[in-house]
Formats: C-alpha cells, structure tokens, sequence
C-alpha cells in the first residue's frame, strides 16, 4: 500500500495530488475536515464505521462527560491498556488499533490514502500524540502485531 496521511480532526491537510481515496471517520469534526480535503484535492469521500474514536464505554450507555473523561483518565493510568487478567468498560488501544487496522487493509490496493481521524486512533496507530493540525506519513504494517507500538499486550 502507498504512504497513509492521518490528520487530527481539525488539522489543516497539504496539499497532496498523488492521493486517489480519502477516508474518515463517521463523527462530524472529522468528517468535516475530510469534506474540504476532499472537495479541495478533488478526491472521492468515504466515511468509514470502524475509523471512529476510541470507546470510553464498551456499552456505550455513559451519559455525561464526566464519566468519559473519567474513563479517559483510567486507561492513560493504565498505558492504554487493561491490566493484566482484568477488563474495564472503556477500549483499549490494542483494540482500536485492530480495528482501525482493518478498515486501511481494506485500501492497500491504492496509491495512497488520506486518513482523517481522532487523537486516539491516531496515537493507537502510531504509538503517539499529533499536535494540532500536524500530519504523519504511516506505512501499513505487514501482519497486525499483538499490540499497539511501545506497549504492552491487552489484558483480553
């Protein structure tokens, strides 16, 4: 597969004209900055399920943002990742990275693809926080390792 460029939802694209697919996430921040890269490159739009953020509640019944920013806090003390043996109710980043993995091998046929997600997603992929409109090439690994880059297994 060619290079993937991955955006933080409100980043700001450059231009890229060897790009054929655009894809991004079904959450409107994101989706609304993939709508300007693509209607500026001239490039197709597709809005994929599985590119959406990382789950702060696996039941996804929480019902305020306390109890996501709680949830958020937990799995930063926790590197991301349950503890060994245990499970929480939020994902863990091994999970979204297999689930963000996905939805790209479904792409390896083209050139190259643009990729604009959340925070989480991106750090799933790469093993690190984006700043603010900051972009990173990212290859497609060949086989899906374990866990996401720098750590650990998930306790599943």
């Amino acid at each position: 597969m060619g290079d993937v460029h991955v955006y933080p939802g409100f980043g700001t694209a450059a231009p890229a004209t060897t790009w054929r697919r655009r894809a991004g996430c079904g959450a409107a921040c994101t989706l609304q900055t993939a709508a300007i890269i693509s209607r500026r490159l001239d490039l197709p739009l597709a809005a994929e399920f599985d590119l959406h953020e990382w789950l702060p509640d696996l039941t996804q019944t929480y019902d305020s943002s306390e109890v996501a920013a709680a949830a958020a806090e937990e799995m930063a003390r926790c590197g991301g990742e349950w503890p060994e043996g245990e499970s929480r109710g939020w994902e863990p980043l091994s999970s979204v990275r297999r689930r963000v993995l996905a939805v790209l091998r479904r792409y390896a046929r083209n050139d190259g693809v643009i990729v604009v997600c959340h925070g989480t997603v991106i750090e799933a992929l790469t093993g690190r926080s984006l700043g603010c409109g900051e972009q990173v090439r990212y290859e497609l690994p060949p086989a899906e390792p374990a866990s996401p880059p720098g750590r650990a297994p998930a306790g599943r």
